[in-house]
């Protein structure tokens, strides 16, 4: 599961652990070999990175 990162139009993971905006729409499921072709176009954020 992903969300978007409006500001850098990213896919970053989505930790549904974390506390969320309520407001928050943007998740994405993916299947492992579609989230390789992101992570190789470079669409996906590492969550390290990201504040």
């Amino acid at each position: 599961m992903f969300h978007l990162l409006p500001s850098a139009a990213y896919l970053v993971p989505f930790d549904a652990q974390a506390p969320t905006d309520p407001l928050a729409l943007n998740v994405f499921a993916a299947k492992p070999d579609r989230v390789d072709a992101l992570a190789r176009r470079g669409l996906l954020a590492d969550p390290v990175y990201v504040t």
